[in-house]
């Protein structure tokens, strides 16, 4: 998710078929002949596009969170038996 990968982040997620009308534009090809493309990533064009990405986003950041307090819990433990300030602040 880092790097160049958060450049694209709309586009690393599939659209539903049921979704397809509505990503889906005219095309000329080199010989001027009308095709249609469906782009079956999630695109800037749909209005919702921004907040489903925001969404997903904010997922992953929690899940990050809920793993790191697991991961933490014995160290903060152990630092908050040999201060009280800090065992105080997190009772």
């Amino acid at each position: 998710m880092f790097g160049d990968d958060c450049a694209c982040f709309f586009n690393q997620f599939r659209t539903r078929t049921v979704q397809w009308p509505f990503t889906t534009f005219l095309m000329d090809d080199e010989q001027f002949k009308a095709q249609f493309v469906v782009e079956k990533g999630m695109t800037f064009g749909p209005s919702k596009a921004s907040q489903l990405a925001q969404r997903i986003a904010d997922f992953i950041i929690e899940m990050f969170y809920q793993r790191m307090d697991k991961v933490d819990r014995p160290f903060v433990k152990k630092e908050a038996q040999s201060c009280p300030a800090l065992k105080a602040w997190l009772v």
